[in-house]
């Protein structure tokens, strides 16, 4: 995920330099919960690109530990 500074305080993900959508931060990590562990009992591994602020980084960690409920590091 290329993680971006949103407005707000609410980070953002596009493909910097292009014309792409921008999506919230939180959005993207809700239908990875919802939706990423439908079909595969296999984890889940995010790689995220980030150009945040580190105001906007520590966002995204209380966004990512509200969402999935904890971080597990192996």
């Amino acid at each position: 995920m290329d993680c971006w500074d949103g407005s707000h305080h609410q980070p953002i993900i596009y493909h910097g330099g292009t014309i792409t959508s921008k999506l919230r931060f939180r959005d993207v990590c809700v239908a990875i919960r919802e939706y990423g562990f439908v079909r595969s009992t296999y984890p889940v591994i995010l790689s995220l690109e980030i150009h945040c602020s580190e105001v906007q980084q520590r966002v995204m960690v209380d966004i990512m530990t509200q969402v999935f409920g904890g971080i597990q590091c192996f």
